[in-house]
């Protein structure tokens, strides 16, 4: 658990850094960008326990957060997740809450398709029962979910991360170079554009062997063919295939093997190679005569019958899987209106094929999936101590985002594309590791860094129009224990709790979340330096600044980060011309980069000028919030410092007037007010001590230019 320090410090600004000073000028009339809910986006699971989402403390403050699209079911689960069956669960996060959950908090879900183990046409029918108006559907609505009113769904992905070395454990099909079988014997060797064709096209896979445990998986999901246990003693056992359908037309489509007695502490501590020798021995086997079966079940019915706790292993083709092509025209059929991606890429060996880029052209998708997690690129940096490395990370996955953008761009030329297929980030963090011990440096304020980093910087291209941003959800919203990947917690005991890059997420979306507004004059930016892979260095900015606009009220809030672990900056802020800073209210969130101490500050400074230096700690996400008020200084005659007195500005706020005045002693003056035509509105003595003093003058029903005679 994070070791949590707070402090409460009302100060007035003065610390100089003595690492160097950046200036940031702010616009005088700032455009402001919204920043939409595509952007502002979460996973939240359908296995969430519904009494984690309806934790008062969450719920509270989930409007902090400026929720966006929740992506829903999410991850690998959603590949053959069935959302009808999840209705029957009223203790978990189905469909009927989650729908509930977006229309509290203003937003919408954003859905992935069954492509695992289900079909074209089931895609279809989830599209029209979530988004099609009038019957069936409205009363279909209303019977399971309690309300007709259509979801909306906009965003739809068609799988999750399917062909990878992991994606075996929940669709048809994944990738791995090798698949094994008894001894070690390589039964199949796939290749990647193979496996990618196979995404877009569909087709059959074979359900047979075992692979690495890699990603998601674990030693059960790497064995490739279904494992059941028929529990009590029976004549025949009926097994409902994972990945229909099967294949009736080969005699040799499905294998059997029945094993008495499973020894399961044995099984958990074998080796994968000795798991699956062992579930595939001759001795387990059943003869084709014991088991047939048709398109979706097996039917077993050994002429011995089948004694109670028996393992059932079956391995099997599965055939004939609807590709990504036929999800996309069903799915766009049921509403030409939404938004659909593909979760796979396509790399220049599959373009190269016969065929496909016209096939491509004729199921053009509005985006590509991309899961950027940066574990590669940060765990070697944490490992080694390299904690600026570890944040710059994100900028490293920017960039590359911008180059799969800028590929698809030269790619809608080259094909002839009719539209440029965009992004959709549909999950993104610092890593996956849940191997990395309780202090690791990701659960500290270095997730909490990357956090704000990646998300700040990718919102920003997609406002300059350096990315087609179509989702961007961070994973992920809540679960129960202590994972850096969730920004909060339920548990019991303990209750609610943020987590560390809960922290950084509210503070982004304070800043950006009601409008973003770009810093486009920024000097003197500090440098730090950096460690590239081949050891040389190299230097970049130690400071990352995003800005947002409360026109309402005329309240800046500004978020700068310090990715620098030792040394911490100044940063010099101008207002516009014209305007003062009133009271600069900061939250600073720090802490130690080697572990999970985390520090809280709060400031708050009078400031009543047109600039003010903030200070921003070493490894730390620091926001600061203040009014810009009108300044108003209109002089009938030249300051003259010669007679002992200097007026120094006049500042505004409603209509009360102040007068900052400098004088060598005491002496009295006269301020008269005048009407831009000449007109005199009032007089009012000023006795000076000496010294720096203000003078309060309030004009009560005054509009416009005033001018002030001071003398």
């Amino acid at each position: 658990m994070s070791k949590l320090h707070f402090s409460f410090v009302f100060v007035v600004f003065g610390f100089v850094s003595l690492f160097g000073q950046a200036e940031v000028f702010l616009p005088g009339e700032p455009e402001v960008i919204e920043v939409p809910l595509a952007w502002r986006g979460h996973n939240l699971g359908a296995g969430a326990r519904l009494e984690w989402v309806g934790n008062s403390d969450f719920l509270e403050l989930v409007p902090a957060l400026r929720p966006g699209y929740i992506r829903w079911p999410y991850g690998n689960p959603a590949n053959n997740y069935d959302w009808i069956a999840g209705l029957e669960n009223e203790e978990v996060f189905n469909l009927k809450w989650a729908a509930q959950f977006a229309d509290t908090f203003g937003t919408r879900l954003q859905a992935v398709v069954n492509y695992g183990n289900g079909s074209a046409e089931e895609a279809a029918m989830l599209v029209r029962f979530c988004n099609q108006a009038g019957e069936p559907w409205e009363s279909l609505r209303d019977s399971l979910l309690g309300h007709p009113e259509p979801l909306d769904i906009r965003v739809w992905e068609i799988g999750n991360e399917v062909t990878t070395a992991w994606g075996f454990g929940w669709s048809w099909l994944g990738y791995q170079e090798q698949i094994f079988g008894q001894g070690g014997e390589v039964l199949y060797n796939l290749s990647k554009d193979e496996i990618d064709s196979l995404y877009f096209y569909g087709g059959s896979f074979p359900r047979r062997g075992w692979v690495n445990v890699e990603g998601g998986l674990n030693q059960r999901t790497a064995i490739l063919g279904d494992l059941a246990l028929s529990a009590v003693a029976t004549d025949t056992f009926v097994h409902l295939v994972e990945f229909p359908h099967l294949d009736t037309t080969a005699p040799d489509a499905v294998e059997v093997w029945l094993i008495p007695d499973p020894d399961s502490g044995w099984a958990a501590s074998a080796s994968q190679q000795e798991l699956y020798n062992f579930l595939t021995d001759d001795a387990h086997h059943l003869p084709q005569g014991e088991y047939h079966w048709d398109e979706e079940k097996v039917f077993i019915h050994p002429q011995t019958g089948i004694p109670d706790s028996v393992v059932v292993f079956v391995e099997y083709m599965s055939v004939g899987h609807d590709g990504a092509f036929d999800f996309l025209d069903a799915m766009r059929e049921a509403d030409p209106e939404i938004s659909i991606g593909y979760c796979t890429r396509v790399s220049d060996g599959l373009a190269a094929q016969v065929g496909f880029v016209d096939d491509f052209r004729s199921h053009l998708p509005d985006f590509i999936v991309e899961h950027p997690y940066a574990t590669n690129f940060t765990f070697p940096a944490a490992a080694n101590g390299l904690y600026e490395e570890m944040i710059y990370a994100a900028r490293v996955k920017r960039d590359q985002l911008l180059e799969r953008q800028q590929l698809w761009n030269e790619r809608a030329e080259d094909w002839q594309l009719p539209d440029t297929p965009g992004l959709a980030v549909t999950e993104w963090n610092i890593a996956l590791c849940d191997a990395c011990p309780a202090d690791h440096p990701f659960r500290g304020i270095g997730g909490g860094l990357y956090t704000a980093s990646f998300w700040g910087q990718l919102v920003e291209s997609a406002a300059r129009g350096e990315l087609d941003l179509q989702a961007l959800n961070h994973f992920a919203m809540l679960a129960s224990g202590s994972n850096f990947l969730h920004l909060f917690h339920v548990n019991d005991p303990g209750g609610f709790s943020i987590g560390n890059e809960g922290w950084a997420a509210l503070m982004l979306m304070d800043v950006i979340g009601d409008g973003m507004v770009l810093l486009d004059s920024v000097e003197s930016m500090p440098q730090v330096e950096l460690y590239a892979p081949d050891s040389t260095t190299f230097s970049d900015d130690a400071l990352l600044l995003w800005a947002g606009f409360r026109q309402m009220d005329s309240t800046w809030k500004l978020l700068v980060l310090n990715i620098d672990s030792e040394h911490p900056y100044d940063l010099e802020v101008h207002l516009p011309a014209g305007y003062r800073a009133d009271t600069v209210t900061t939250f600073v969130y720090s802490g130690e980069p080697s572990d999970t101490t985390l520090y809280f500050e709060e400031e708050e400074n009078y400031v009543g000028a047109g600039d003010f230096t903030a200070s921003a700690s070493p490894y730390s996400l620091s926001l600061f919030a203040f009014r810009q008020i009108p300044v108003q200084v209109d002089v009938a005659e030249p300051v003259r410092l010669d007679r002992g007195w200097e007026l120094l500005r006049i500042s505004r706020s409603g209509n009360r007037y102040l007068l900052f005045i400098r004088s060598d002693g005491p002496r009295e003056l006269q301020a008269d007010v005048l009407l831009p035509d000449g007109r005199h509105l009032m007089r009012k003595t000023l006795n000076l001590s000496g010294g720096e003093e203000v003078f309060p003058i309030e004009l009560a029903d005054v509009r416009g230019r005033v001018f002030f005679y001071v003398h």
